[in-house]
């Protein structure tokens, strides 16, 4: 295994702890958080990169009767 010191990256989010949470459940996507800015990307072209690292396949389900 390498491991590779960079000197900068390409891009940066800034996001809340709470909308962290809901993007890594899969309840909501990068693109619907950036739109209300509740997140900040410093370089708009990686928004759709971002999108799909994010991307979960299944959204959680609720499975208690009510």
């Amino acid at each position: 295994m390498k491991i590779f010191e960079w000197d900068h990256d390409d891009v940066e989010m800034v996001i809340d702890i709470a909308e962290l949470s809901s993007l890594v459940r899969g309840v909501v996507t990068v693109q619907a958080l950036f739109m209300p800015s509740k997140v900040k990307i410093s370089d708009e072209r990686y928004l759709h990169a971002l999108h799909q690292f994010f991307f979960v396949l299944d959204k959680p389900t609720c499975i208690t009767a009510f």
